[in-house]
């Protein structure tokens, strides 16, 4: 009995060794995992900071206000400026899916598109270069939808890539217009046609460039925000300081349902 109880309690205590042991290497090995992979989505989430900052200024007879809301750590969501006040081109691009990876292509589409307007080239052709720059660059079943305002010498043109329709508030009318495009999303097929039209405007006209995300938001019902219910908004807000818009578009969203995706909106005055 003696040498019995003498051999269980060695075997407990190697037995209650072996378990801290174990227990010191999981917690080691999850933990640093852990942290490895929170300092990467930290780090995402600063490279996304810089690569889609907010935009507030003006540019020659225009003014922008712009903001982007990432679903999570890491947006899918682009908005832009870029140019001077004799040329400039204003896009909202939509990566599809969510997460690092589409994260990594909008910074792919910010980059390509950069190089694209800097060569001075016309931004009639700023559809058709981005898709043959993503189009071998990303995974078979992803996809960036775009839409954009240009200005040029002639005036504004406007162009969409399988995005949502542009809104345009007319100052002399007071009512709001759909700029839409039959054009295909970029990257699914390796080349195609995008056309671009030419947009008229006059002082107090106001442009609406959204993703998809101030769509789809539902209520308890299971209904949509939906373009209507934005459009409408957009129509009753418009005279007032772009700030003062976004602020009411976004709380209008808001109240209507929780958010499930990336939310982008650039807004374009004509002063």
């Amino acid at each position: 009995m003696h040498v019995r109880l003498v051999f269980d309690s060695y075997a407990i205590m190697l037995a209650v060794a072996l378990g801290y042991a174990c227990f010191v290497y999981v917690t080691t090995t999850e933990g640093k995992r852990y942290f490895r992979v929170h300092a990467e989505m930290e780090l995402a989430r600063e490279i996304h900071s810089v690569l889609v900052p907010a935009i507030d200024t003006k540019i020659g007879a225009y003014e922008f206000y712009g903001r982007s809301s990432a679903s999570g750590a890491v947006g899918g969501d682009l908005i832009d400026l870029a140019g001077s006040e004799e040329r400039w081109v204003a896009y909202v691009a939509d990566v599809s899916g969510h997460g690092v990876a589409p994260g990594v292509v909008m910074g792919m589409t910010k980059s390509a598109a950069r190089m694209f307007l800097n060569s001075g080239d016309g931004a009639e052709d700023l559809l058709a270069r981005l898709n043959e720059v993503l189009f071998p660059l990303k995974k078979p079943d992803m996809f960036v939808t775009l839409c954009f305002l240009a200005k040029n010498i002639d005036g504004l043109q406007a162009g969409l890539a399988g995005h949502p329709a542009i809104l345009h508030f007319c100052a002399s009318t007071d009512e709001v217009a759909l700029l839409e495009s039959p054009n295909m999303p970029l990257g699914i097929l390796p080349d195609g046609d995008f056309t671009s039209s030419e947009i008229r405007t006059e002082p107090g006209d106001v442009f609406a460039l959204y993703t998809d995300g101030f769509l789809e938001p539902t209520d308890a019902q299971g209904e949509e925000f939906g373009l209507a219910r934005l459009q409408a908004e957009f129509q009753k807000h418009a005279r007032q300081p772009l700030e003062e818009i976004y602020k009411s578009l976004q709380e209008s969203v808001t109240r209507h349902g929780a958010q499930f995706d990336d939310q982008s909106l650039l807004l374009i005055r004509k002063m």
